[in-house]
């Protein structure tokens, strides 16, 4: 699929091919943020957040993000932290947009919640 120029950077949003899925795992292609810093870059994986759509009852772990120009999301959304989850670069269809440095902010207190690392 088209990974391009193969710079992928940490905070960017990109459609991503989830399929196949087992189980409970999200599916489909969707928009998913890039979470692992840079410098753990050189595998031919990326550590991802997925973004789906935003839920009437919100989990801890959902961090809700509205649409706005730098990351091209169409409708309000939430980034499923609970779903963090290598991916191949082969998965990858395009990038759309970029996080806020608020909301990648909140999405790294959730995973350090998750991970019991505070």
């Amino acid at each position: 699929m088209g990974y391009g120029n193969n710079r992928m950077n940490r905070g960017e949003i990109w459609t991503i091919n989830f399929s196949p899925q087992v189980g409970d795992e999200i599916r489909g292609i969707r928009p998913a943020i890039i979470v692992n810093h840079n410098n753990f870059a050189l595998l031919e994986l990326r550590l991802v957040i997925p973004i789906t759509k935003d839920r009437k009852f919100r989990k801890p772990w959902h961090i809700p993000i509205e649409p706005s120009l730098l990351n091209n999301l169409t409708k309000n959304s939430i980034a499923d932290c609970f779903q963090l989850r290598p991916v191949s670069k082969r998965n990858f269809v395009a990038k759309i947009g970029e996080m806020s440095e608020g909301d990648f902010t909140k999405v790294k207190l959730a995973l350090l919640k998750i991970l019991d690392l505070t």
